[in-house]
């Protein structure tokens, strides 16, 4: 989520796409999708998407 921030804060000061991902290291695609989420939902735009399938457990192995 921070990484998403970071993203749309980048682009708010007028930063390209390229610019961004440069900047913050991350991939081009990366920074055009939540850009592009950000413009279409707001800040809901930057929560994760349901996923398919049953919820992740968490497992704990016995000693």
């Amino acid at each position: 989520m921070a990484t998403r921030a970071r993203i749309v804060l980048a682009c708010a000061q007028g930063l390209s796409n390229s610019e961004v991902s440069r900047e913050l290291k991350i991939s081009l695609p990366t920074v055009g999708k939540w850009r592009k989420r950000f413009v279409t939902h707001r800040l809901e735009g930057l929560s994760d998407e349901p996923r398919p399938g049953a919820p992740r457990q968490i497992i704990r192995s016995r000693k």
